[in-house]
């Protein structure tokens, strides 16, 4: 008999058809189920739209799918808001539609939660599970996240990050970038915040984009400089924060774009 964990998955989906039925099963084939699953569909277009519903009827199993469709489409902040309003679990674990877990992740993450008192949680992420073999290691380890870490990158990918539910603060609404980096922030508490050493989760592409395109990298740039703005102007960060973290992206964006330069055309 399966056993089940009192976390609600949110997954917002847009135009992912191509690869949601493998991030369903990765839900589908936990060691601890999750007590429901929402997805919500960000306006996508009819092809995927059909695609997602078709495989939505057809599943069978006892974990409860909750499906919404937007009319117009709002960004992935928006999609996890939402989807957050209509759960019930204690804990939120969030997953993209083209993103897959490791059979263990539930299970290891939520229990983690539960016996340190952490509001939030993240863990290792595999940039591409393409030819990967997706079995969870057998160490597990963790350490406690200093708020400076945030200073020179974000030590969260969205689809390995766990939250306990009350008192968490959204997603913004606003942003179509960077809007994780900002949430994390936003409900940071020192000590309360923890990172697992183990890979749990992984994708298909590239964080940036699949085609790492320059553009990709400046709207990121202009996104990350913005929220920091707006993290100074919440208190959630220091004057001496701003102006470090500022600094270190100055350095790291033309890098990128070099880097991306000599993978593109050399």
């Amino acid at each position: 008999m399966s056993q089940y964990s009192n976390v609600s998955v949110i997954i917002p989906f847009y135009n992912a058809a191509d690869t949601i039925k493998l991030t369903i099963n990765s839900i589908l084939e936990q060691s601890l189920k999750p007590l429901e699953v929402i997805i919500v569909n960000d306006a996508s277009d009819y092809k995927h739209t059909e695609k997602l519903e078709l495989l939505l009827s057809e599943i069978k199993c006892d974990i409860p799918f909750y499906y919404y469709k937007l009319k117009v489409n709002r960004g992935a902040a928006f999609c996890r808001n939402y989807a957050i309003s209509k759960s019930s679990g204690d804990y939120l674990a969030f997953l993209d539609a083209d993103d897959v877990w490791f059979k263990r992740k539930l299970e290891l993450q939520y229990n983690f939660m539960i016996d340190n008192g952490f509001r939030l949680s993240g863990h290792g992420y595999i940039f591409n599970v393409n030819g990967y073999d997706i079995e969870d290691e057998n160490t597990f380890s963790f350490s406690i996240i200093k708020k400076y870490k945030f200073l020179y990158k974000n030590p969260f990918f969205t689809p390995t990050v766990m939250v306990k539910k009350d008192s968490f603060h959204l997603f913004d609404n606003s942003l179509r970038r960077v809007d994780d980096y900002k949430c994390w922030l936003e409900n940071f508490e020192d000590g309360k915040v923890g990172l697992i050493n183990v890979n749990l989760a992984g994708g298909f592409k590239h964080p940036i984009g699949v085609s790492g395109l320059t553009g990709s990298i400046y709207k990121m740039h202009k996104s990350y400089l913005l929220v920091l703005q707006m993290l100074l102007a919440e208190k959630k960060i220091s004057s001496l924060f701003y102006i470090a973290a500022k600094l270190i992206e100055t350095v790291k964006y033309p890098l990128r774009c070099f880097k991306m330069f000599i993978k593109r055309y050399i």
